[in-house]
């Protein structure tokens, strides 16, 4: 007997082996992303952790109120069931160093995919690190947990599928893989999240609803259906929403002519089983907070959205639900590539496109398949109207909201793409043909072989470098080519030398600056680093604020000696003033007063600073050619750089009085030195009056200058008071402040005649 068990056993197994890969697979990937992922860096995790801990080390639900904002904080109110899982793991281990994991980062980018750096919304230490203890350890353990929910949703989709269509283990492969190898998915299967309970219940309760039609019909089924609505609910209030799928299933069993009385008696027997599984919950509610779910409990923590948003308004937040459905990490602040959420809504919408062209055709007619796609539907109608409702009371569109449908969701689009795929000619019912090979299997493979490779990358290309710490060096290690800053800070910080990976930008862009600190001595208080960028007239063109290592590297864990390489990101503003060479003031401070505390700063030789422009960048012109001219020209100056007009407001003054003077310059090539401006009102009576300088008052000096480059520069030209009458001479030209010497201009003079200025009393 034991034998033929065995023998038995194998042979499922040889016939199943699709499942079991994919099923392996997953746990290898989930387990990763539990591994890579910091603790407390999914959504909600700490405070899904802390729900849980309480639990652990009172043995009793918390209340919502003034006690938990800081820890449990709107989950404090949620259906238990996954925290009283989770809780006896946790009351295993000590954990009374938890407070001490929730070091937060002040200025973390939260919910700001398209913002770099400051993905961490929490510092990480060694206290992480394997092997690991305290709460480390029990963090760890409920993502293990989650993980293994996780695993009990695939297969549920991988039944169903087999269910429907029992003769093509294909397509059920395909819809496990789409269902199990989803980033987004894994990553919250490896987080301590609730989300992971409902989903795997609400997966096996599609399944128990589509066995109705599978078995011959009696109310004892109702129990079940029961059970599980009921344990849903205690997992999540989305549970609420299986009523609506268990009502869809005993209208459609109604429609097909099933007896009445036997569905109402399924049905009687499903709500009284729900109610004495989920009936208490619901009376604490009414008890504690005068509601029976809950909710509103929750959003006096989570907040109510100020204005409820239009049809408009959830439109523009479809695209975040969809690519949060697929990929976004970290706290809805890490992105994979754009190209792929691209790829993936063609797959969809090829999907629909299958799915009514197969319906078009009455193609594989049934009473199971078209149930299975009725119910789908509406169980994916139900979480969405939901989603609308919740979004419109406060901010939550995210993707992992809709996994409870995640085992109907993958379904229908492996169905949907196989709808375009050819069926056999004498078997007008199945999908594929008898020869040449078989279109579902390359389906399933191609599914699993590109989210597979997807998923197994993202761990390394998103996660892991949105929280790595910054490298460490010596002071020879600092690139040649950097420009020496030499810029202390105080006692404490020494800003050595700082590089730029473009030092031409244009408004719009990201300047992206990297900084070599040195650590003089140890400190106990962290520091802020801030970057600001100041264009033309002390213009604000950007700037960022961040703990060094884009969040991850207070400087309270510096250790003397060390040189820190940090990155820095910082956008340009659009309106930026330009052409401009930017100064790039760094330096740290602490945050928390009114007025941020800032330490002293000195150069190299120890001379007080009283600003620290640690490097220049040029932001050049956004439409170089676009200047109207009252008076265009074309004089050369020394083959390096034209003066192709000018503006002036009059061509006469009175002493005393000033002249506003716009000149155009265009750069031919790139100047060879420093060039000053001067602009002389000069006749035969001398001077009478003069505006030189450089170019646009020094925000943008000629060796910044490039081929091209088109330069609006405006001068003040003031009369002198004791300036004779008469008629003078409006010069123009270029020279070398040091030397004196001007650049050669039309005819071999040495500057640009622009026309007569009458001084008149």
């Amino acid at each position: 007997m034991e034998r033929r068990a065995i023998s038995r056993w194998r042979a499922a197994a040889g016939r199943e082996w699709p499942i079991l890969a994919i099923l392996a697979a997953y746990l290898a990937l989930a387990v990763t992303y539990g591994l890579v992922n910091p603790l407390f860096e999914a959504p909600d995790e700490p405070q899904h952790f802390w729900f849980i801990k309480h639990v652990a080390d009172h043995g009793a639900l918390p209340v919502q109120g003034e006690q938990g904002l800081e820890t449990w904080a709107q989950e404090g109110s949620q259906p238990p069931l996954y925290y009283l899982l989770s809780a006896p793991l946790v009351a295993l281990i000590d954990t009374d160093d938890a407070e001490d994991l929730l070091w937060r980062n002040p200025h973390v980018n939260m919910g700001v995919p398209l913002k770099e750096g400051n993905k961490n919304v929490y510092i990480h230490t060694e206290r992480e690190r394997f092997p690991w203890r305290g709460t480390a350890l029990a963090v760890h353990l409920v993502r293990l947990l989650s993980t293994l929910m996780g695993a009990g949703t695939v297969l549920a989709t991988y039944r169903i599928m087999r269910l429907v269509f029992p003769r093509e283990r294909a397509l059920a492969a395909g819809a496990a893989a789409l269902n199990a190898l989803a980033p987004q998915f894994l990553f919250i299967s490896s987080a301590v999240n609730n989300d992971n309970l409902v989903t795997l219940l609400a997966s096996w309760t599609l399944y128990a609803v589509l066995r109705l039609w599978a078995r011959p019909l009696r109310w004892q089924a109702g129990l079940g259906l029961g059970l599980l609505a009921g344990l849903a609910t205690l997992a999540k209030l989305s549970g609420l929403g299986l009523w609506g799928l268990i009502a869809l299933a005993l209208f459609l069993l109604w429609r097909q002519g099933r007896p009445w009385r036997t569905l109402l008696a399924l049905g009687a027997a499903a709500g009284a089983v729900t109610a004495l599984v989920a009936g208490w919950w619901f009376l604490r509610n009414l008890r504690l907070y005068g509601d029976l779910t809950g909710l509103s409990a929750m959003l006096e923590v989570f907040g109510w959205r100020e204005v409820t948003p239009g049809l408009a308004a959830l439109l523009g937040e479809a695209e975040g639900l969809r690519i949060s459905y697929w990929a976004i990490f970290g706290w809805f602040n890490i992105l994979s590539y754009p190209l792929l959420y691209k790829l993936l809504d063609v797959l969809l919408l090829v999907a629909v496109a299958g799915l009514v062209y197969g319906a078009l055709r009455g193609r594989r007619r049934g009473e199971m398949l078209a149930a299975w796609g009725w119910l789908s539907a509406g169980w994916f109608v139900v979480l969405l109207v939901a989603l609308v409702r919740w979004t419109r009371m406060t901010s939550g569109t995210q993707g992992r909201l809709l996994f409870p449908a995640i085992s109907a969701i993958s379904g229908l689009v492996v169905y949907g793409l196989s709808c375009w795929l050819p069926r056999r000619e004498s078997d007008p019912e199945a999908s594929y043909p008898a020869r040449g090979g078989d279109p579902a299997r390359h389906l399933a493979g191609a599914i699993a072989l590109g989210l597979g490779l997807w998923a197994a990358l993202c761990p390394f290309l998103h996660i892991a470098p949105a929280y790595a710490r910054p490298p460490i060096l010596a002071l020879s290690d600092i690139p040649a080519t950097a420009q020496p800053a030499q810029i202390t800070y105080g006692e404490t910080f020494r800003l050595v030398a700082t590089t730029l990976e473009r030092d031409s930008l244009s408004p719009g862009e990201t300047l992206r600056l990297t900084a070599y600190w040195e650590c003089l001595a140890e400190v106990e208080r962290d520091y802020s680093i801030y970057v600001h960028l100041y264009g033309r007239e002390g213009q604000a063109l950007g700037q960022v604020d961040t703990y060094p290592g884009q969040g991850t590297y207070p400087t309270s864990l510096w250790r003397a000696g060390q040189v820190i390489e940090d990155r820095y990101a910082v956008s340009i503003t659009p309106e930026a003033d330009t052409p401009t060479l930017a100064r790039i003031e760094i330096g740290p401070y602490l945050l928390g007063s009114a007025e941020p505390e800032r330490l002293p700063m000195a150069d190299g030789e120890g001379r007080p600073l009283s600003s620290p422009v640690a490097s220049r960048a040029r932001v050049a012109a956004k439409e170089p050619d676009s200047y109207a001219m009252a008076y265009p020209l074309s004089v050369t100056c020394g083959e390096q750089i034209a003066l192709v007009g000018y503006d002036l407001e009059r061509n006469q003054a009175k002493p005393g009085e000033t002249l506003t003077l716009t000149l155009y310059w265009r750069a031919l090539r790139v100047p060879d030195a420093d060039y000053t401006v001067f602009a002389h009102v000069a006749g035969a009576a001398g001077m009478a009056g003069q505006g030189d300088g450089q170019p646009m008052g020094g925000d943008y000096p000629t060796w910044a200058w490039r081929a091209g480059d088109v330069v609006r520069d405006v001068r003040q030209i003031t009369i002198r008071p004791e300036a004779a009458p008469g008629t003078y001479q409006l010069l123009v030209g270029l020279y070398r402040l040091e030397t004196g010497q001007r650049l050669s201009a039309a005819d071999g003079a040495d500057h640009a005649v622009l026309g007569p200025i009458a001084v008149q009393w």
